[in-house]
């Protein structure tokens, strides 16, 4: 089959995202405050995203053994992966919404917009047009990268946090007495 080692690949550093994931979980733990909304909307994305790249790496074989033509293979998953895509836009923008409500909004809406949202949106319509005109794996293997993507951004965004968190509070600016005018 076309791609398989790239979709192994892909199936491979999917799973270690799985295990940044853990991670980030776990060096967040130590501070013992609830986690806001916003850092569980994250860790859910990147949980998400992490699992979908997994999926798709791996979906490709038994559909190709239950249907010999790749064609089919790359319908079938760019189909099911542009259903996911837009299920999982859904829920991101759900769950904007209801961080705002709870007085947690997004910090970065404008970077989540033009990357995640619009190309989101682009991606779909490529994997789209690939499962009723195209027919090749080229999409699909675009749109898990795009995915991986994601993913790195998210952790990006939580190592930041994370070491934000353990620099603890800006020093104090040392205040300089200020010199009484002598009188003249």
């Amino acid at each position: 089959m076309t791609g398989d080692g790239f979709f192994l690949d892909i199936s491979k550093i999917a799973v270690t995202f799985a295990g940044f994931t853990s991670v980030v979980g776990a060096l967040r733990h130590p501070r013992n405050d609830p986690w806001t909304p916003r850092e569980l909307a994250g860790f859910k994305f990147m949980i998400e995203h992490s699992v979908a790249a997994i999926l798709i790496g791996l979906l490709p074989f038994p559909i190709h053994s239950c249907f010999s033509d790749e064609a089919t293979v790359w319908v079938a998953c760019s189909a099911i992966l542009a259903a996911l895509l837009v299920t999982e836009l859904v829920v991101q923008i759900w769950r904007i919404k209801e961080a705002s409500l709870r007085q947690s909004p997004p910090t970065h809406l404008g970077l989540m917009i033009a990357t995640y949202i619009v190309p989101n949106l682009v991606t779909v319509w490529c994997l789209l047009y690939n499962a009723i005109i195209w027919r090749r794996p080229t999409a699909l293997m675009a749109a898990t990268i795009m995915i991986l993507f994601w993913c790195s951004m998210q952790f990006y965004v939580f190592v930041l946090a994370i070491e934000k968190e353990s620099a603890g509070p800006p020093p104090a600016s040392p205040t300089t007495p200020v010199a009484e005018p002598s009188p003249s």
